[in-house]
This record gives C-alpha cells, structure tokens and sequence, in this order.
C-alpha cells in the first residue's frame, strides 16, 4: 500500500476503508479462505461467526448489484456460515450499497469507528515505555516491516 501523502477528509476515509480491507491479505491462510474477485473482497472461515465470515468491499455496478448479493448470499448459505456484510459510505461502489441490503433483509448492527490523529498534533502526556519508541514511517520498505509485524500478531 503506497504511503498517503494527500491528507484530504476524502483520502483519509478511503485510506483507512483501504488499510482495513487489505488486512484480507494477511489473515492466517491455515483458517481462514480470503477471495478477491471483479472488485469484490470477502473471506470466509469454518467459524460459525460472522467476524470470521464476511464481505469487507464491495465494487460492482448498481445494475449487477441484485446477481452479487444473490451469488455471495448462497455461497456462505452452502457452508451453513453466518457471515455480515460491511458497507463503507465513502468507497462503495454501488453508493447504495447499504440501502439495497436493508431492503432485502440485513439488519445494520451498528458503526465502525474509526479514528485517525496526525502524530504532529499529538500533545499532552504520554505513558513512558520503556524501550518503545514512535518512529514515523516514510518508504515502502519500512512499511513492509510493519506489515510484517502485524501478520507475525496474527
């Protein structure tokens, strides 16, 4: 993922959208089955909750929109699995994503925060850990080895 340089609300929202749905790629692959397809990202798992069974991006057009639930509904109805499917109002393609769901049976379970602070404005006091330190990262080769951290806690 290329480092975000254009600080705009918009490429904010749609780097965290982002960030979260390319977490797809880092999911431990012995229990859990990701898919990326025409746009679509989902993944699935035999855990009987839909935390481990959903759809995180959704790209397709409002006409094909119907074929797409229909298709990915059956395929979690298949396997007998729960599954949710998250809607992001800043990058969803269909734009009426959400309300196409609610009218054909998804309950909406609530809001995602997200947050986000420039490491710039960061004041007041901190805990002091010892040996922990803030580093900013700048290349793609130090993000890497962040990623690789985070697939590692996985």
């Amino acid at each position: 993922m290329p480092i975000l340089v254009e600080l705009t609300e918009e490429k904010i929202k749609e780097a965290i959208c982002k960030n979260f749905v390319d977490q797809c790629d880092i999911l431990p692959k012995e229990q859990i089955s990701a898919y990326q397809q025409d746009g679509m990202r989902w993944f699935s798992s035999s855990i009987p909750n839909p935390l481990f069974n959903r759809v995180v991006s959704t790209n397709c057009s409002e006409e094909d929109l119907p074929l797409v639930v229909n298709d990915i509904t059956n395929y979690y109805q298949e396997k007998n699995l729960p599954f949710m499917w998250m809607t992001w109002s800043a990058v969803d393609k269909p734009h009426n994503l959400k309300k196409y769901l609610e009218e054909n049976g998804f309950g909406s379970i609530g809001t995602m925060p997200g947050m986000a602070l420039k490491l710039e404005e960061l004041s007041g006091e901190t805990t002091n850990i010892p040996g922990l330190e803030v580093e900013k990262v700048k290349t793609e080769d130090e993000f890497s080895s962040f990623n690789e951290g985070i697939e590692r806690g996985l």
